[in-house]
Formats: structure tokens, C-alpha cells, sequence
């Protein structure tokens, strides 16, 4: 089993966290020589615009037009769960979903045999693009939840640059999937929290405050103190973490 430091720093909402702090993980990381392997995101939209051009995916994808392969349309699977919801005729009719009130865009990876498996190599997802997404959260793309991942980074010359995929994953048990292909009830913990892997993970969830986690692996040969010292790079630009 594989184990982690997780190092957590908070941000309040007028910090503009998806704004300001890309650019200071931009500076930390080329100060050290960490070179991201791989650039994640997963952006859950529910909303209840007027039209589709109003919606934060469509307005994020007049920005980035590269990320149409990324997107998951989930508004039928929400149709189909409110109209199962109505049990009798006396029953108030099912709530109208609209045909693009739910979705999500994601490149997490999936998995086979135990492994993950990422989307093809895609020039288009680079450092630059993900910041240009986080510029664009909260505002004007207000997602119910914004995930950023710097992933790979290989912290040392021998880190594993492989995610560690937990065992039983929610939803998904223990069958393969392909990248990208999480369950129509999107969940951000499942996101969030279960990818382990040496990275940084920039979030924000609907009602909470946006949070930082350092995601450092501790072996035999990189213990725990060489652990915090990759941590306090980053404190120096960012402040102590609130909690490891």
C-alpha cells in the first residue's frame, strides 16, 4: 500500500484562489525543476440557465474549444432519475430537466486490470490551459465543483509517477472503465479525495471555500521529513497549510 503526505491549505472566497495561486504553483514548480507529467481537470456543471450559451460549459467552451472532447452531457440520466421520482398521479409532475442542465467535463483516468489508464497524450492540455481554466473560476463559469490537478510531478529523480487507484472505488467497484467515464451521479470526493498520486490538487466545491492539497508519496528511502520539506517550498509563497 501505497501512503501520502496530504498537505491542505485553505483559501477564502475573496482570495480568488483558481486565479492567484496557479501562477505562484507555476514559479514553485520551475524554481525545483518539477516538471508535471500531466495536467487534470474535472468541472461538474449544474444550472439552471435560460439557454445553453448562458451555461458555464458552454461558456467555457467558447473559450476553450479544444476541451468538446472532455464533455459529458448527464442531463438525460437526471430526466430519467426525477420523472422514476414521481410515484403516484397525486404526486407534484416530475421537475423539467433541461436537455443541458447537467454534465461534466473531465481527463481523470480510468482503469484496466488494476491500472490507471489515462486519455491519449493531448498537446492541447497543457500548464497554460489549466490555468486559463482556473482563471475562468469562479467567474465567470461558476461550476458546482472545479478540480486542477498538477499531476506526476516527480518530486525526486525515483518518484512513481503512476497514480495510486484505491481498491473499491464509489460507483465504479471494481470493474474497468475508460478515461473520463465516471458515473453520471458526478462526485467530487470520488474525484478529489481518492486520487492519490504525487501532485497538487487545486479545488473548490458549491458553499466551501477553494483548498490546495500537496500530495507528496513517503517511502523507505523519502521519509516523511523530506516529505514536509517539498511542503514548505510551497509555504514559503503560500502560508502554512492548515492541516497534513
Amino acid at each position: 500500500m501505497r501512503m501520502f503526505l496530504n498537505a491542505v491549505f485553505d483559501f477564502k472566497p475573496k482570495d480568488r484562489a483558481f486565479v492567484t495561486v496557479p501562477p505562484v504553483l507555476r514559479e514553485v514548480l520551475k524554481e525545483n525543476s518539477w516538471v508535471p507529467k500531466r495536467f487534470l481537470f474535472d468541472l461538474y456543471d449544474i444550472n439552471e440557465a435560460a439557454s445553453e450559451g448562458r451555461t458555464p460549459h458552454a461558456i467555457l467552451l467558447r473559450r476553450f474549444p479544444q476541451l468538446q472532447p472532455y464533455w459529458h452531457n448527464t442531463s438525460q440520466h437526471f430526466a430519467e432519475m426525477n420523472q422514476k421520482s414521481v410515484l403516484s398521479p397525486e404526486q407534484e409532475p416530475a421537475l423539467k430537466t433541461r436537455s443541458y442542465g447537467y454534465g461534466f467535463f473531465s481527463n481523470f483516468p480510468g482503469r484496466k486490470d488494476g491500472e490507471a489508464v489515462f486519455f491519449p497524450d493531448d498537446s492541447a492540455v497543457d500548464m497554460d490551459l489549466l490555468e486559463g481554466i482556473c482563471a475562468a473560476v469562479p467567474r465567470p463559469c461558476s461550476f458546482y465543483s472545479a478540480i486542477a490537478v498538477w499531476d506526476g510531478i516527480p518530486w525526486y529523480s525515483d518518484s512513481n509517477l503512476k497514480p495510486a487507484l484505491r481498491y473499491v472505488q464509489w460507483r465504479h467497484g471494481l470493474e474497468n472503465f475508460e478515461p473520463g467515464e465516471w458515473a453520471d451521479q458526478h462526485d467530487f470526493y470520488e474525484c478529489c479525495v481518492g486520487y492519490q498520486s504525487n501532485c497538487l490538487i487545486l479545488s473548490n466545491e458549491f458553499s466551501t471555500g477553494p483548498e490546495l492539497e500537496i500530495r507528496v508519496e513517503i517511502t523507505d528511502q523519502h521519509p516523511m521529513e523530506e516529505a514536509l520539506a517539498v511542503v514548505e517550498r510551497f509555504s514559503a509563497r503560500l502560508g502554512r497549510p492548515v492541516k497534513h
